[in-house]
């Protein structure tokens, strides 16, 4: 019989055969294709202790779900602590919303802006802010799937009034005074004044992945 060791990390990512998914649901399908083998393999779930039993009972469900039969012990055992990437969540109008990231993957956007203060501050398990040069940045869309992977190549600080052109082009908009009115759109509790100072992360693409 087969058997198969499904490790479940302190951030909610599943390893499983050498590959790495960034949640239970993202493991789904590779856990499905596994679980049609025949004769039925035994698998074993691992993960690091103390865990967030909400992501154990999701990884089981959805291991269930894929037709597994969790057959194997349960290894409560520390699993290796694994360094992950940072994390990025681009703003859309609705849960549905994925512009933002189809424009990163069709190289139409390269840079992102934030104020000073919201640039440094985690946002979430999907969003880690205080990007720096060099990051690895895994791009996820507001259903949480994983998208892309970016490199931020360099972080500039920046005057409302004074909008560089490499910014404004890199955000996808058509002129300064575009960028400038989107923002104070989308930001109406701020005062957006000329010297109010803004973040921005340029980044290029290095892999498409993923829900594409």
């Amino acid at each position: 019989m087969a058997s198969y060791k499904v490790s479940l990390y302190e951030d909610g990512a599943v390893g499983f055969d050498g590959q790495l998914f960034a949640s239970a649901a993202a493991a789904e399908s590779s856990l499905r294709r596994y679980a049609a083998i025949t004769p039925p393999a035994q698998f074993t779930l691992a993960f690091a202790a103390p865990r967030n039993y909400d992501d154990i009972g999701a990884l089981i469900y959805t291991g269930a779900r894929a037709g597994i039969d969790w057959n194997g012990p349960v290894d409560g055992a520390l699993v290796d602590a694994r360094p992950r990437n940072k994390r990025l969540t681009f703003w859309g109008a609705d849960d549905n919303d994925d512009s933002l990231v189809r424009d990163v993957i069709a190289g139409r956007k390269t840079v992102t802006a934030d104020t000073v203060d919201a640039y440094s501050q985690p946002y979430g398990p999907f969003g880690d802010g205080s990007y720096a040069p060099g990051d690895l940045i895994e791009v996820y869309d507001l259903q949480r799937r994983l998208r892309c992977l970016i490199r931020a190549t360099k972080v500039v600080t920046i005057r409302f009034g004074d909008i560089p052109e490499a910014v404004w082009r890199g955000e996808n908009f058509s002129s300064a005074e575009q960028f400038r009115q989107v923002h104070i759109d989308a930001l109406p509790q701020l005062d957006l004044h000329d010297e109010f100072e803004f973040v921005t992360l340029h980044f290029e693409l290095v892999d498409v992945c993923g829900h594409n």
